[in-house]
């Protein structure tokens, strides 16, 4: 019997244009050769018609590198924990929904980022039912050849305010070289932690307009981190 792994890249992207977007990261996630294809650009273009009208290379050297919730990696994503949900008021139409978990990670990857300054963007809002998201972090990590270095910073009293879209936005850090970038929103403690809604996470080019003053951003440079630089390296992230 074949298997869908079986099949040349060029078909199987063609297939996942027909998916809904949650199938194709739980495709993802059950086979290392199928998470090796990175199909997420093919899906961006067929998605977002405003970047397939250019070349990706050319979005990415002028703007950004855009991630949506049907991108994301996130624990626990079965409807209990997570959703993802439509909404009119979002940039892709979907976001994804944090309903109450106590072992929270939502992340993405930004692969072959070219040299430059960036910043991290990501747009949420907290529900009305919301509680014990002040202590969830947001942190994104370059993975470069040396040293990786990470920016992290955690939420705090920014989502006070609810039913309001507002972006969270961390200091920017260079990259000297093309590398890989994660962005993660994480909460490992063990506490309970329940209505978040997040739009959109976004790796952006140049300097925020603005620098949030509430508690200042870690910054973290060590050698200790190399060797999970080398781990993301041989496996391709």
């Amino acid at each position: 019997m074949t298997r869908i792994s079986d099949l040349p890249p060029e078909l199987i992207q063609q297939i996942l244009l027909y998916c809904d977007p949650s199938s194709v990261v739980r495709l993802l996630s059950s086979s290392k050769s199928l998470h090796r294809l990175n199909p997420w650009p093919t899906l961006l273009h067929h998605r977002f018609k405003t970047i397939s009208d250019r070349p990706l290379q050319e979005y990415k050297k002028r703007h950004l590198y855009p991630s949506y919730p049907e991108f994301f990696s996130i624990a626990w994503l079965d409807d209990n924990y997570w959703s993802l949900a439509n909404r009119l008021d979002s940039t892709s139409g979907t976001v994804a929904v944090l309903r109450s978990v106590c072992w929270m990670d939502c992340s993405t990857v930004f692969e072959h980022v070219m040299p430059g300054r960036y910043h991290l963007k990501i747009k949420m809002r907290s529900l009305e039912n919301s509680y014990s998201l002040s202590n969830v972090t947001v942190e994104y990590t370059a993975y470069q050849e040396t040293t990786p270095l990470t920016i992290s910073k955690t939420i705090g009293t920014f989502l006070d305010e609810e039913e309001v879209w507002k972006d969270f936005i961390l200091p920017p850090m260079d990259l000297p070289t093309s590398t890989h970038v994660r962005a993660v929103i994480y909460d490992h403690s063990g506490r309970w932690k329940s209505g978040l809604e997040i739009d959109s996470i976004k790796l952006v080019r140049g300097d925020p307009p603005e620098v949030l003053e509430e508690a200042p951003a870690v910054v973290e440079q060590t050698q200790a981190n190399s060797m999970l630089s080398r781990v993301f390296a041989a496996v391709g992230l």
